[in-house]
C-alpha cells in the first residue's frame, strides 16, 4: 500500500487549485440550474458536476480532507460567482464528507474505480431524492420522479469515474506528485536500515 499523503501546506495548495477550478465550471452549471429548475429532469443531467472537485482530488491526493477542502473552495468560488452564496460553500462541504465517506470507510485503501463508483453513486442517490424532496413528492408524476432519480444517480455515477480519468491525467502531467513523491520518500527512509529515528542511537 502506498505510504499516506502528508496534509501539509502543498496539499492544501493543491487542493485550493483543483476547488478554484472546478468553482469557475460550476458558476456556469449553477446558473444554468437556476434557469432549468422548472426541469428537474434536465437539471438532474448535470449533477455529476459537483462531484469532480472532491474526488479529483481524492484521485490525486488519497488522504482524508482533500476532498472536502477542494469542496469547500469549489463551493465559495461558485456562489460568490453565481449568487447562492454561503449555501454553496456549506452544501458542497457537505457534498465532499459524503463523497470522501467509501474511501474513509476503507481507510483509503481502496481507491479503485469501484470506490469513486460508489461514491459517486451514494451521492446520487441523496441528490435525486433531495431534488425530488425540495420540488415535493406530491408534485411529481410517478414516470417523472423516477426520471429524476435515475438521472441524478447515472450523472453521479458517470462524472465519478471521469473524475479517475481526469485525476489520472493529471497526476501524470505532474499535479500532485511532488506531495505524493515525498510522503513516499519519508516512508522510504524510514524503513531504510540506520536511517531510522532508532538509529541515532546505535
Amino acid at each position: 500500500m502506498a505510504p499516506p499523503v502528508p496534509f501539509t501546506t502543498r496539499t492544501s495548495m493543491t487542493c485550493v487549485a483543483v476547488g478554484a477550478a472546478f468553482g469557475i465550471v460550476l458558476i456556469p452549471a449553477n446558473i444554468l440550474a437556476n434557469a432549468t429548475a422548472s426541469m428537474p429532469v434536465l437539471v438532474s443531467l448535470f449533477y455529476g458536476l459537483w462531484v469532480l472537485p472532491a474526488l479529483v482530488a481524492v484521485a490525486l491526493l488519497p488522504r482524508f480532507g482533500t476532498g472536502v477542502l477542494a469542496a469547500t473552495v469549489a463551493g465559495l468560488v461558485a456562489g460568490f460567482g453565481s449568487g447562492y452564496g454561503p449555501f454553496m460553500i456549506v452544501m458542497m462541504a457537505l457534498w465532499g464528507l459524503l463523497l470522501e465517506l467509501p474511501f474513509l470507510l476503507t481507510r483509503y485503501r481502496r481507491l479503485g474505480t469501484g470506490t469513486f463508483l460508489l461514491s459517486g453513486l451514494l451521492i446520487g442517490v441523496v441528490s435525486g431524492v433531495w431534488t425530488a424532496g425540495f420540488i415535493g413528492f406530491g408534485q411529481l408524476a410517478a414516470g417523472v420522479l423516477a426520471a429524476v432519480l435515475a438521472t441524478a444517480l447515472a450523472s453521479s455515477v458517470v462524472f465519478a469515474w471521469f473524475s479517475v480519468l481526469l485525476g489520472g491525467k493529471l497526476s501524470r502531467s505532474g499535479i500532485g506528485t511532488a506531495v505524493r513523491t515525498g510522503a513516499a520518500s519519508t516512508a522510504a527512509s524510514a524503513a531504510a536500515p540506520g536511517t531510522g529515528p532508532e538509529a541515532g542511537g546505535r
